[in-house]
């Protein structure tokens, strides 16, 4: 492995996602470099900066020396809910989605740090409406919208310890600072409404909520190398508690729906089990698998992890040297994150899906690399009904219906 100074620059592309929401838990996503973009498979990395947040035990196995990754990633949403009555579409893209990571190795001592988003990352944007605010609230003739943002930003550290060249172990800790907003508009106004419907004129946002929370965690990793060729990494990851507080509520709509300024619930982030193998098959063919247990029921969702199971994502790639200094990539990931159709809300899918993925990095020279990846993921279509009414939908792409929270809050949830 490189001496000294490492830098890898990365860039991944994310095809038919939105909120960094793909391949992954209901909440917890793993979309945190390009190297999991061209792969999908990086539990058991052990010689790349990324190892900081997938496998930091893996550290252990890297050469002396500091090693900096920097990633961006861009999510091109493709989000629908469709009733008898009209489709409903949020489109709009996430260019900007970093992450960074860091390591120090030293003799059997070495460190990490990596700032990442565990979770959310992006937005969407209903230009057209939401059935519940068209269909079952009536508003249709109003020009309403719907605009929802969320994102999770960590921020984790840790030493290593390698005992030998076949075990290291790892212990760090992940702070965690999120934050979501929602917004529901109206464009128009008419005249001659029915008393009943008059109280509607003259607003613009109906409900413009802003809610915050932070917490931390603990990441526990062990890595092997029994084998010339074979590494196996495992890491744990406890449950962030993570109490939410709306920082700002307004709008007419806020009252109806029980929400105000200073309201608190629970929406944790799950514990995570990964472990990964991967195996030199041949000097310039290298196999990858990985396994993610997402304890989903492990959670506090005030109530709402009663009605899903605890998730899973299981996968394999490979990566062949072209040349020297170019690799090659493949992978696929397939993805149950626990929810089901009793527990969906269809403006933020959490539905099962499988993720194909390819691309290549390239060695400029012994301390500068750069790669590229791209994912596309597939997913398994369900149905549904709206949060506020009991118009049917069909959904592509949704977010735990929080039943013990108003409903409007149930939209709120911006986890993917």
């Amino acid at each position: 492995m490189r001496k000294s100074l490492s830098v890898i620059l990365a860039l991944a592309v994310c095809l038919g996602a939105a909120v960094a929401a793909f391949a992954s838990g209901i909440d917890n996503k793993t979309n945190w470099s390009a190297g999991y973009a061209r792969t999908m498979n990086r539990n058991a990395v052990y010689d790349a900066p990324d190892a900081a947040m997938f496998n930091p035990a893996g550290v252990g196995m890297m050469e002396k020396g500091l090693y900096v990754g920097v990633n961006n990633q861009s999510l091109f949403p493709d989000y629908s809910h469709e009733s008898a009555a009209a489709p409903y579409e949020a489109k709009n893209p996430t260019y900007f989605l970093p992450s960074v990571s860091v390591v120090y190795k030293r003799d059997k001592l070495g460190f990490y740090g990596a700032f990442y988003v565990p979770a959310g990352g992006g937005s969407l944007e209903y230009d057209d409406g939401i059935v519940d605010l068209n269909e079952d609230l009536f508003l249709d003739v109003f020009g309403p919208s719907a605009d929802l943002f969320g994102v999770y930003y960590a921020g984790t550290a840790g030493a290593v310890f390698s005992f030998n060249e076949m075990i290291s172990v790892s212990l760090g800790g992940r702070y965690v600072f999120a934050k979501q907003t929602t917004k529901f508009e109206t464009e128009t106004t008419i005249a001659g409404l029915p008393p009943a419907l008059a109280f509607l004129n003259g607003f613009n946002v109906v409900l413009d909520t802003e809610a915050t929370a932070s917490g931390f965690g603990a990441i526990i990793g062990l890595d092997l190398s029994p084998l010339s060729g074979l590494n196996i990494g495992m890491r744990y990851e406890t449950v962030t508690k993570l109490e939410w507080e709306y920082m700002d509520v307004t709008g007419p709509f806020a009252g109806a729906q029980g929400i105000a300024e200073g309201d608190k619930f629970d929406r944790d982030l799950p514990a995570i089990f990964a472990i990964g193998v991967s195996y030199m098959v041949l000097p310039k063919l290298k196999v990858e698998g990985s396994f993610d247990y997402y304890f989903n029921k492990g959670a506090d969702w005030d109530g709402g992890e009663d009605g899903v199971d605890n998730g899973f994502a299981i996968g394999a790639a490979a990566e062949y040297g072209l040349s020297e200094k170019l690799k090659a990539s493949a992978g696929f990931l397939y993805t149950k994150t626990g929810a089901d159709k009793d527990s969906l809300v269809h403006l933020n899918p959490a539905l099962n899906s499988l993720t194909v993925a390819g691309g290549a990095l390239y060695e400029f020279s012994e301390k500068f690399s750069a790669e590229l990846g791209v994912m596309k993921p597939f997913y398994t279509a369900d149905d549904g009904s709206s949060a506020v009414g009991s118009t049917a939908v069909e959904l592509e792409r949704v977010a735990l219906d929080h039943r013990a929270r108003p409903a409007v809050q149930d939209l709120l949830t911006m986890d993917g």
